[in-house]
């Protein structure tokens, strides 16, 4: 700034003292305790420190500037209007009353003793050479008038009193309000429990249909049905609109079959598009035109209407594609937006051409030229320089924006205007625009976003922050993208992002782009892993980057701190053989060797088992414990971690055989850290094919019915990708199985362990919604590879009797968790089916 500046510069900031740092700590632990959140630019000052004006004044002696130095915001004063400020902004105190103060202040500012010392801030007048005094010319009367400083106080008590008043006032009415709901909510409590009777009745019912010898013809009628009349084919489809018009004429009569079958013929989708899940998926789910219209008009009285600014680097782009690009655009319904163009030197005609047309057009169009390409980052860079908008949102130069995606995003800001990082779901459109591959993604996900920049397309990011970063980094072209979140996400709360599960950006699938190969720019994948390890080493983390277990994927590999020891609980019962491959495969392939297997034996009969007891038992590093008690795995596994003493404990089934020596190490990685409740492994049929990737909340293989948990990707070969690699990547989700399941004993305890009451059924899911519900991540690891033959000890769910307890513990578990598990897994996403594994497309 010096070197830049003409004759001097002024420069104001708050500086090291101790009454400085005695104000901040008050102010800031005021705010911490008003609002339950840190204060991001005090807690910057904590962490960086304050400037000492000291080291400045020598450094500018040193290099023969010349410097004046003057004081101002009284330390007393400022701690008054910052604790005020920030008490009003926790109560709510309208910002017009607040703005009263800060006239008053601004206008009185010497009077009320703005300059007497101790000051938070110095402003430094700072210049090449000597300086002409200015002291003389600015000499300030330095007594505080007590009349203006008491009116500032009345000012400051009557905002809070009369703000007080008004709570006061809304707390009488709220009162009165809610013994109104209190008479309507017992009105209603007597007819629920009227319509509870009705419902018992109705069950008895159904249980009386559904057992019929007619209810399970028809089961296997439909089952017929699906299998010789697949969905999506021309035959189902005639098959579902003769079973409409019968149903018609049988409920309504023959009088009003035609013109309402007419009807319904002509609303149904075409046979050729009825072939592409997807295709259904589009036509089900996002608005015709004459709906846009509807949204175009909505968005017009929108309460908060940010200006967002598009950026788009452009360099040598195909016309067809930038004109697209630019149209999208142009057909957003919401309107207040500025397209952010920088050329980054293109060399053929038709880019200029096409941009100042735009530019002419339409105002909202800002479009600059460079000399030269400075790169993806360097280009970008350029473009937001040129933004004003309150958020800006990442648009590639051959891209698409769909028609109502700024409606969307502004439409949840309305909602939560808190927010400051918003991302969507993107699917890819090729060449002829035909839209495919829809990446429908989950909630905010630490880890996966770690393991992949799953965030991508549409994001949409407050500028002050792109600010604050620096913008793009040009050492990360090909990842620019990537770097810049990972630097913004570190700043924020997680709970000021956001994801909107609609497809909001179509990539475009090219030859020679990364939508189409992620060879076509493989110093992306170089760059990923530097971005990645910045971000590590700013937080302090030891650990390694590695690539993932397939192309665009990473792996953070933690380093495990010191050398815990691990208690491996195996309940069991006979079957010895089971047990024997169990630990004998942990014994001879783990290569993390401060554990102990802990055998808890329920109710064995057979000799050939106490036989294999006799002879492990003097083996170092088992045990054996008894619990002589009916099978409840809840209960057995509770007993068994209430007899060690470890600071790890990690549940296995006794029909499970280690894959991967580091399984251990995978999962312990992710155990230590403090932020982390619970971790699954990735278990594998003895086929290789997937049993465990992760549990879904509210999956039920059952058509209409309301589920509890189902495993991801279960039969997927462990050889395919899956859904963009979900089954291959380390990441956060709601449940894991506890058939291999690893936590810190200390987490285990404070959620009260395994619920009892879950003998068999879900009582893994039970404990990891517990875990979460304590503000614990859950995290599954693709690196700990186990084999898990299920249900060998106890076999499957097969007699009444076993399903008689099933069904019990799924009512049980819907009861305590229906709210959660109706609500939608945060990590799966609500346009994939519930009633398959398989991530599918709901339609």
């Amino acid at each position: 700034m010096l070197k830049l500046s003409k004759n001097f510069i002024i420069l104001g900031a708050p500086f090291y003292s101790k009454e400085v740092e005695e104000a901040e700590a008050e102010v800031r632990n005021f705010f911490s305790k008003s609002t339950g959140k840190h204060h991001i630019y005090l807690e910057e000052h904590v962490k960086n420190g304050l400037p000492s004006h000291n080291e400045l004044e020598t450094f500018l002696n040193k290099n023969g500037y010349g410097f004046q130095c003057y004081e101002t915001n009284n330390i007393s004063n400022w701690l008054l209007l910052q604790l005020f400020t920030f008490y009003a902004y926790a109560h709510g105190i309208p910002p017009q009353d607040v703005a009263r103060v800060y006239k008053y202040y601004n206008e009185n500012f010497i009077e009320l003793g703005d300059f007497l010392q101790p000051t938070y801030r110095k402003i430094y007048l700072i210049g090449k050479g000597k300086l002409p005094s200015l002291k003389s010319k600015l000499e300030i009367n330095k007594n505080i008038d007590l009349l203006k400083y008491h009116k500032l106080l009345s000012l400051i008590f009557n905002c809070i009193g009369n703000h007080n008043v008004r709570e006061d006032n809304h707390i009488k009415n709220l009162n009165k309000i809610i013994n109104d709901l209190n008479n309507h909510i017992q009105l209603k409590e007597k007819k629920i429990f009227e319509k509870d009777n009705h419902i018992k009745n109705l069950e008895s019912t159904l249980s009386n249909i559904q057992n019929s010898i007619t209810w399970q013809l028809l089961k296997k009628y439909q089952g017929l049905i699906e299998k010789i009349l697949p969905l999506g084919t021309k035959r189902r489809h005639i098959y579902d609109l003769a079973l409409i018009g019968l149903r018609i004429i049988i409920n309504e009569g023959w009088s009003v079959f035609w013109p309402k079958f007419k009807k319904i013929l002509f609303q149904k989708i075409p046979f050729s598009k009825l072939k592409d899940p997807y295709r259904i998926w589009i036509l089900k789910n996002e608005p015709p035109r004459e709906k846009l219209e509807e949204y175009k008009k909505e968005a017009l009285s929108f309460k908060y209407r940010p200006k967002i600014s598009i950026i788009t680097p452009v360099w040598n782009t195909d016309k067809r594609w930038l004109r697209k690009c630019i149209e999208s655009v142009l057909n957003q319904v919401y309107d207040n937006w500025e397209l952010c163009i920088v050329d980054g030197g293109s060399n053929k005609s038709h880019v200029k051409k096409i941009l100042d047309e735009y530019a002419k057009k339409e105002s909202r169009i800002k479009v600059k030229f460079l000399p030269e390409n400075e790169g993806i980052a360097g280009n970008s860079n350029k473009a937001l320089s040129l933004a004003t908008g309150e958020f800006v949102c990442l648009l590639d130069h051959d891209d698409e924006l769909a028609p109502f995606a700024l409606y969307e995003v502004v439409k949840l800001l309305n909602e939560k205007p808190h927010l400051d990082f918003i991302y969507s779901d993107e699917d890819k459109i090729d060449e002829k625009g035909k839209r495919k591959d829809p990446f429908f993604k989950p909630d905010w996900s630490p880890d996966m976003f770690l393991s992949q920049n799953y965030l991508c397309h549409l994001s949409i990011i407050r500028k002050e922050l792109v600010d604050k970063v620096g913008g793009f980094r040009e050492e990360y072209d090909g990842s620019q993208d990537y770097d810049l979140f990972l630097r913004i996400v570190e700043l924020i709360d997680e709970k000021r992002i956001a994801h909107i599960p609609k497809i909001l950006y179509h990539w475009r699938l090219i030859r020679g782009s990364a939508a189409a190969t992620v060879s076509a720019k493989p110093y992306a994948l170089m760059t990923a892993r530097k971005a990645l390890k910045d971000a590590l080493a700013r937080k302090k983390i030891k650990s390694e980057v590695l690539d993932g277990l397939f192309p665009s994927s990473y792996r953070i590999k933690y380093k495990i701190l010191e050398n815990p020891k691990i208690s491996i609980i195996i309940p069991t019962k006979d079957k010895v053989n089971i047990l024997k491959n169990c630990v004998n495969s942990i014994l001879e392939k783990t290569n993390y060797k401060n554990y102990e297997i802990i055998i808890i034996d329920n109710q064995s009969k057979e000799e050939k088992t106490f036989k294999y007891y006799d002879r492990i038992k003097y083996n170092s590093k088992i045990k054996i414990l008894k619990y002589n008690k009916p099978f409840n795995f809840s209960a057995i596994n509770n007993y068994a971690v209430s007899q060690v003493d470890t600071e790890y404990i990690l549940f296995l089934n006794n029909d499970t055989e280690v894959i991967s020596g580091e399984w251990l190490k995978a999962m312990l990685e992710h155990a230590q850290r403090k932020e982390v409740g619970a971790v699954g492994a990735k278990l594998l049929y003895p086929d290789n094919t997937i049993q465990h990737a992760g549990v879904i909340l509210g999956i039920t293989g059952t058509p209409g019915q309301k589920g509890v948990a189902g495993h991801s990707h279960k039969y997927l070969s462990d050889r395919e990708y899956g859904f963009f690699l979900r089954p291959h990547l380390i990441q956060n989700l709601s449940a894991v199985t506890a058939a291999c399941m690893m936590m810190r004993k200390e987490v285990f305890l404070e959620v009260n362990g395994f619920d009892e009451n879950l003998k068999v059924a879900f009582n893994d899911v039970d404990l990891c919604l517990r875990i979460r519900e304590k503000g614990y991540l859950v995290v599954y690891t693709p690196y700990a590879n186990l084999y898990h033959y299920e249900s060998l000890t106890r076999g499957y769910e097969d007699n009444p009797e076993k399903q008689a307890r099933f069904l019990k513990e799924v009512q049980y578990i819907r009861q305590k968790w229906g709210y959660v598990i109706d609500k939608g897994d945060p990590y799966y996403n609500p346009n994939l089916t519930l009633e398959k594994e398989d991530f599918s497309i709901k339609i």
